[in-house]
């Protein structure tokens, strides 16, 4: 089986890049499919994305 990875620092310097992000996933069951629901927690992290306040 293949081994699939994020590179986190890159993503970030993607988004960071960007002008305009889309996030545009198909429903299943009312959640985000396992590798978008990875990507979410590890490319938008707290203190990097947000902080709570």
């Amino acid at each position: 089986m293949q081994k699939r990875y994020i590179d986190v620092k890159a993503e970030q310097q993607d988004l960071l890049n960007a002008d305009l992000v889309i996030m545009q996933h198909p429903f299943f069951w009312h959640a985000a499919p396992p590798l978008v629901k990875q990507w979410i927690d590890l490319v938008l992290a707290h203190g990097w994305a947000y902080k709570l306040i």
